[in-house]
């Protein structure tokens, strides 16, 4: 009986003691939500690392292959200079054991040429030349006729008028297209690259003494216009002068 009622002697002890302790807690979560965060502090082992910036690489360009070959070569008899000016054609051809034409332009004890090598079947028949496709860049599309060397396997324009004409037109064009046809009816088509000839015509032009403006250009020279002798009537006294 007396354990019974120490018992509940105590109890409103513990009914005060949790009733304080709620109303601190509840104080205590309303504070606690009023209250602002706290800073965060980091430390060394908290670094935060951020990925780096991907870095693009500048690309530097690539210079572009020269594709002129130049050779020179002394003349045999005469204080001269010989040019050969060439580059290949960006394709294969359909014919003749040369893998690739080439285009040449020579200057041959001072006589200026262009002319196309491929070793194909073109022989030397006709008067006018071998008929010939070509377009400079996007120009429309010509026929022109040119000379067959002697052994067939060329042709081109072997006269100083033609070469340089056509030298001059190269000069103001990127690439030369071409298209042919063989004895055999054997079709070839190729292009050449002629952008770079800028660089290297003034030593063809210096070895075959180029005039800076060709003389058909000039026109003829005109003529003199002496004065006449003065003419004297024969047969009269006090003959008189005649203009």
């Amino acid at each position: 009986m007396l354990q019974n009622s120490g018992s509940f002697m105590r109890f409103p002890f513990r009914l005060v003691a949790f009733l304080g302790a709620a109303s601190s807690g509840a104080t205590i979560g309303y504070s606690l939500a009023d209250r602002p965060p706290a800073p965060i502090v980091l430390t060394q082992a908290d670094d935060v690392v951020l990925p780096d910036v991907p870095v693009i690489p500048v690309e530097t360009p690539v210079p572009r292959a020269d594709p002129w070959t130049l050779r020179q070569e002394a003349a045999v008899f005469d204080d001269l200079t010989n040019v050969y000016l060439s580059v290949p054609s960006d394709a294969p051809l359909a014919c003749g054991p040369r893998r690739r034409a080439s285009l040449l332009l020579r200057c041959l004890e001072d006589r200026t040429a262009v002319y196309i090598a491929h070793d194909c079947a073109t022989p030397a028949g006709d008067l006018d030349g071998w008929s010939v496709d070509l377009r400079l860049d996007d120009h429309p599309v010509e026929q022109m006729w040119m000379q067959v060397d002697s052994r067939g396997e060329a042709f081109g324009l072997w006269d100083y008028q033609q070469a340089r004409v056509f030298i001059e037109r190269l000069l103001m064009s990127d690439t030369l297209h071409l298209r042919f046809a063989e004895a055999g009816g054997l079709i070839s088509e190729m292009a050449f690259p002629v952008s770079d000839l800028t660089g290297h015509v003034d030593v063809l032009t210096q070895a075959c003494n180029w005039s800076d403006v060709p003389p058909w250009e000039i026109g003829p020279q005109p003529l003199d216009r002496a004065e006449p002798e003065p003419v004297k009537i024969a047969g009269q006294v006090g003959a008189r002068t005649v203009r």
